[in-house]
């Protein structure tokens, strides 16, 4: 199943097809999205005769408790590579003029994911020393975007892809284990999503990025833990790898989501204003704010903190926490509700595991004038 964007100010035009496919066709910027196959309704999980401490969880109570409407869990054959080509094939669409690819997940799977992807879409002149894999779970987007600030002269007029792939599914307790009476459920199940997401533009071109900062918790270090290799590491390198405190070699996911919560609420509205600040603007300079989307629950108080910029909050999360792939998705959400156009100011802001945060400003569709400043700093402006 696979959701395809191409961002543009024009407006939406909508293919109904077999698999549902959603097209906007404009710019350079496109977004591909594939849910895995089998999907999780509240109904099903309500039908599960699971109890917590407050009572029977029923399908009311899911969607009051996290704020999500369903999630989609991946078959045998949807590893994170596949989920990953897929969005990208999409986003693609045919396209094999490609320079760079940064490929996002949790944990490394043991294979070379931007080799398989390059090669199954065929893709021409890929830069292997600007392509990445990187490995910060829920942060993965945001650090996808200080990495390019990090290396921006390199990244400067390159075609771009940034492919995600999660299969949280594999890693946390099923819910259909904590039925019958079982005490202390464990509900991490109806939170996740099995997704493929990607986003591929020309840097310097389809958006800029004024700012960028990386923010370590290491005080949270036992918030959120993942199962992870770290002998995998090795299959691709250069890599980036963030952050290794919260990471642990066992093989099911844990997180104290009371504790996530309030540090999300407490923490992540001074990350944001911070890297505003760096970029020389204000809020009020902001349209746009895109956070991960762990929960609708966690994205409402989130936007609640945020003040009188409650209303900037994309709000993306009805089909599950897609991890590294969840900021993606409501990029592609914004641009459907026609809130992104020419010029718009966006925050990107991930977080998780860690705990670990990644924030940067973006100027998506920037003017020439803005294009011009950016050269002139990066020493790249043409001779007259």
């Amino acid at each position: 199943m696979t959701r395809r964007i191409e961002a543009d100010s024009l407006p939406t035009q909508i293919m109904d097809q077999s698999q549902p496919l959603e097209t906007e066709r404009g710019s350079g910027i496109s977004i591909g999205i594939h849910y895995a196959q089998e999907e999780i309704t509240n109904k099903y999980i309500g039908n599960l005769g699971i109890v917590t401490r407050r009572g029977p969880l029923t399908e009311e109570r899911v969607l009051e408790t996290i704020g999500i409407e369903t999630r989609f869990r991946a078959a045998e054959h949807e590893t994170v590579g596949f989920m990953a080509r897929e969005a990208s094939k999409d986003a693609l669409q045919g396209s094999t003029d490609v320079d760079a690819i940064i490929f996002l997940t949790t944990r490394p799977t043991g294979q070379d994911e931007i080799a398989a992807l390059e090669q199954e879409l065929n893709l021409q002149n890929v830069d292997k020393k600007l392509s990445m894999p990187i490995y910060a779970a829920c942060a993965g987007f945001g650090r996808a975007l200080t990495y390019i600030k990090e290396n921006e002269k390199a990244f400067w007029g390159k075609r771009v892809v940034i492919a995600s792939g999660e299969d949280y599914s594999r890693f946390v307790e099923k819910l259909e284990d904590q039925g019958d009476g079982k005490e202390n459920p464990v509900l991490d199940g109806a939170v996740f999503s099995d997704q493929g997401s990607a986003i591929v533009f020309t840097y310097g071109v389809d958006f800029v990025i004024h700012s960028r900062e990386n923010f370590p918790f290491p005080e949270e270090h036992d918030t959120i833990t993942t199962p992870f290799d770290e002998g995998l590491l090795s299959v691709r390198e250069p890599y980036i790898y963030e952050p290794p405190q919260g990471v642990v070699n066992s093989q099911i996911f844990s997180q104290n989501g009371s504790r996530v919560f309030k540090t999300v609420v407490r923490r992540i509205p001074s990350c944001i204003i911070y890297v505003v600040e760096k970029a020389g603007m204000t809020m009020n300079d902001i349209d746009l704010i895109n956070p991960h989307q762990p929960t609708g629950t966690t994205v409402n108080a989130l936007a609640e903190a945020m003040g009188s910029h409650e209303d900037k909050v994309i709000k993306d999360a009805e089909k599950g926490n897609s991890s590294s792939g969840s900021a993606i998705r409501a990029w592609a959400r914004a641009n459907s509700e026609g809130r992104i156009k020419p010029g718009t100011k966006m925050v990107v802001i991930g977080f998780g595991t860690g705990m670990f945060a990644a924030g940067a400003v973006l100027e998506i569709m920037p003017s020439q004038e803005t294009i011009e400043m950016f050269e002139e700093n990066l020493d790249l402006a043409l001779a007259a």
